[in-house]
């Protein structure tokens, strides 16, 4: 599989179906909507979905998190947490609709066919460009293609490798993701609540109510 092709809408739905139930401590919450924030700094704009939950204790608070597209990376990491919400909604089928974010930035190499034979060749073949020192790679690449370039490390198997990406249409895909996660309002959920590196809280897990 293209290591893509984990975040298009009907690979997520396809993941999520199988997909086992996670358990864990934490607080009993429900979905109330989701929409999308705009966020404007030095003229450029940048676009998250702003999820509200409630808390269903009294006396507790709710939660806002935020599935932020200005960093490609920390956005595979939010749509796989994500899916969770219809895994235990039972509504994977919503993911479908879901166009995939990413886009990969390539480069020609060259390949050697049938290497050490009478017919050894070398062609040019079109691969994703990998990364394999963010500190040193990444400035080099943003000045060749801009600064939309990001990265993403491919979890769909074990070699964890990185590769060059930019997040497509953001704010379109925004506009998709609230549309679906609009569809599970007041469904109940288990969050577990984490701080963040900058002193606000944030979901690291969604499972399932089990009231």
């Amino acid at each position: 599989m293209n290591f893509l092709e984990q975040f298009g809408g009907a690979q997520l739905s396809t993941n999520a179906k199988s997909s086992a139930l996670r358990t864990m401590k934490s607080g009993f919450a429900k979905l109330e909507d989701a929409s999308v924030h705009t966020k404007t700094k030095d003229g450029v704009e940048t676009y998250s979905v702003k999820v509200n939950f409630g808390a269903l204790a009294k006396g507790d608070d709710g939660i806002n998190d935020f599935i932020r597209t200005s960093r490609a990376n920390e956005l595979a990491k939010a749509i796989n947490k994500y899916r969770y919400l219809f895994i235990h909604a039972d509504k994977t089928d919503l993911l479908s609709s879901l166009p995939n974010p990413f886009v990969a930035y390539t480069q020609e190499v060259d390949v050697v066919q049938n290497e050490g034979t009478d017919q050894e060749s070398v062609i040019k073949v079109t691969q994703p460009i990998e990364i394999t020192d963010l500190a040193k790679e990444l400035p080099a690449l943003r000045e060749m293609h801009g600064d939309e370039l990001e990265f993403i490390f491919d979890n769909s198997n074990d070699n964890n490798k990185c590769y060059a990406v930019r997040v497509n249409e953001p704010k379109a895909y925004c506009e998709a993701l609230c549309k679906i996660i609009n569809e599970l309002k007041d469904t109940t959920y288990r969050l577990k609540i984490t701080s963040g590196d900058r002193n606000f809280d944030q979901i690291s897990n969604i499972t399932k109510a089990n009231l």
